[in-house]
């Protein structure tokens, strides 16, 4: 015997939900807008494309294994432990603004925000 699955189309769910997958994909670009700016402000060059290239090969390898991870800690430990180095970032990010120190605080932001994601 077989049992057959019957969804409905919810038309107000799904806006809500492309609407939020909008407002997450603009935060990024924005961190991404800025992150551009500050890594030519720090290299003194317009080709920015290696500081992005490092990271998000970085990020990707990580995203295959990130099942790992979430075997490790449970998902909402996981979470609330990217929420807590997000906020010691932002705060690093403060007193080492413009510094090399501060490339790697923006590589590793944008690691969590991927992660956030």
């Amino acid at each position: 015997m077989s049992i057959h699955h019957v969804e409905t189309l919810v038309r107000h769910k799904v806006w809500i939900v492309g609407f939020v997958n909008f407002l997450l994909g603009a935060s990024f670009a924005l961190v991404a807008f800025v992150a551009s700016s500050f890594f030519q402000s720090i290299s003194g060059s317009e080709n920015v494309g290696v500081f992005f290239f490092v990271p998000f090969f970085i990020i990707l390898l990580l995203l295959l294994h990130s099942h790992r991870l979430f075997a490790f800690a449970n998902r909402a430990r996981f979470f609330l432990l990217v929420f807590i180095a997000q906020i010691i970032t932002i705060t690093g990010l403060v007193f080492f603004s413009d510094s090399w120190w501060g490339v790697f605080l923006r590589w590793f932001f944008m690691f969590l925000e991927v992660f956030w994601l």
